[in-house]
């Protein structure tokens, strides 16, 4: 609702002039001949409230102010001068008449009964019409009496009505402000929560921010102690005599070489520190909020940032150097075996999808006496699994000439076909499956 216009208006004989003062304010000013001009100001929002608030304060200041207004003489008041008046006139009447027109001689008879007699029936005759006619007034003035309580009061059901309407609409407008304070509280709160979020998200990218930098100073550390160690395994008896030599790794037991591997001294240091850095990869990546070292997480399908680190150490070995650690870890396929967290390590982070596969996995009758035991690659895809080797290409070629071959009883595959001693999930359990089904 706009401002109201300057407006003026009489109540209870006081005038009033109401004008804006403002916004959403007006100035009442009430005004009397009598009295000293009074001003007050009052804020509302309608103009039914306004006016509503302007006649409050002239109430009180009526009140305030009747001491300045001159004594008037009521209606009330005025009637009963007005009997007394009539009264009086009707007495002095009466003695005049009794003056003035009483013979002599019947005021010498005023103490006799007959004079008494005649003049109460004339003193009855004469004062009856009167005392009916004022009572006849009395009666209006009883009912007019009654009917100006009565408008008064109706006046004032009025009044209480119109304050409860008013009382109503102030309720509704109030519940109307209190529904927009939720809403906007709800979207204070809504901006609060998003704040805070944002605030934790950052908070969390810094908290991560810091964890990763933390585990790449120690990372790159360890790193540094690990390619120290892989210069120094090229110098060792073992990996010269053994691991360079192929013809060695293709003919000889992988058994026999992992026992001299862990009888090379600085061969096993090397392998120990390649160790003790994938495990703590493993166990210290930000992602590892427990530090989890189980067989269950190492089970597990690894990311491709835990896994960029590990791809960087993967980088630096040759395929001697994977050869080498396919020998030292192979044991641990075995549920119960010490390597068995090494062996998890190494299939986890497919450190072997390097490694030259396409090699002669069984001996020849001919040559060797030891037929019976499988050499190094026989012994390789029939312990790991075919996620250490990821997408490797040169098992992929391996596996396609066992598959050619796999129901030729005289190829140099028929061996490694004939021993079922592969494990449970291993690259060639694999392929035992698919070849038996077709």
């Amino acid at each position: 609702m706009g401002m109201v216009q300057e407006c003026k208006f009489i109540y209870k004989g006081f005038e009033v002039e109401v004008q804006p003062n403002g916004e959403e304010r007006y100035l009442a000013k009430v005004l009397n001949d009598t009295i000293k001009p009074c001003e007050h100001e009052v804020n509302r929002s309608t103009e039914d409230e306004v006016l509503m608030a302007v006649k409050d304060v002239i109430d009180q200041y009526y009140l305030e102010c009747k001491k300045y207004i001159p004594l008037e003489v009521s209606v009330t008041s005025r009637v009963y001068w007005f009997l007394g008046v009539v009264g009086l006139i009707w007495v002095a009447f009466i003695g005049l008449y009794y003056y003035f027109n009483v013979p002599i001689d019947v005021k010498s008879a005023v103490g006799t009964s007959s004079f008494l007699v005649s003049y109460s029936t004339f003193f009855n005759n004469f004062s009856a019409p009167l005392v009916a006619l004022v009572s006849f007034f009395a009666l209006l003035w009883t009912i007019f009496q009654q009917q100006k309580t009565h408008n008064v009061s109706l006046e004032e059901l009025r009044l209480t009505r119109l304050e409860v309407e008013m009382t109503r609409s102030e309720m509704a407008r109030a519940t109307e402000a209190h529904k927009g304070q939720e809403k906007a509280l709800k979207e204070q709160v809504q901006q609060a929560r998003i704040a805070t979020d944002a605030q934790a998200k950052v908070a969390d990218a810094q908290l991560k921010s810091a964890a990763i930098q933390q585990f790449e100073s120690t990372f790159y550390s360890l790193f540094e102690i690990h390619n120290n160690k892989l210069d120094s395994l090229r110098e060792t008896k073992f990996f010269r005599s053994r691991i360079v030599n192929k013809d060695d790794a293709e003919v000889c037991n992988i058994q026999v070489l992992h026992n001299e591997l862990l009888s090379d001294t600085e061969a096993s240091s090397y392998f120990r520190t390649l160790y003790q850095l994938l495990k703590f990869i493993a166990k210290n990546y930000p992602s590892n909020d427990s530090r989890d070292f189980s067989v269950e997480l190492l089970s597990q399908t690894v990311s491709s940032e835990e896994k960029a680190y590990t791809s960087l150490v993967r980088s630096t070995l040759t395929n001697d150097v994977l050869l080498a650690l396919a020998i030292n870890c192979y044991v641990g396929s075995k549920e119960n075996h010490s390597f068995r967290n090494y062996f998890l390590l190494t299939e986890r982070y497919s450190l072997l999808e390097h490694l030259d596969m396409d090699k002669r996995i069984s001996y020849y009758s001919a040559k060797r006496h030891h037929m019976a035991l499988p050499n190094i690659y026989e012994a390789i895809i029939k312990n790991y699994s075919p996620i250490a080797f990821d997408k490797s290409e040169s098992l992929a070629r391996l596996l396609s000439k066992i598959n050619q071959q796999w129901n030729d009883v005289g190829s140099v595959y028929s061996s490694a076909i004939q021993r079922s001693d592969e494990v449970n999930g291993s690259v060639f359990c694999e392929i035992r499956k698919v070849n038996s089904l077709s």
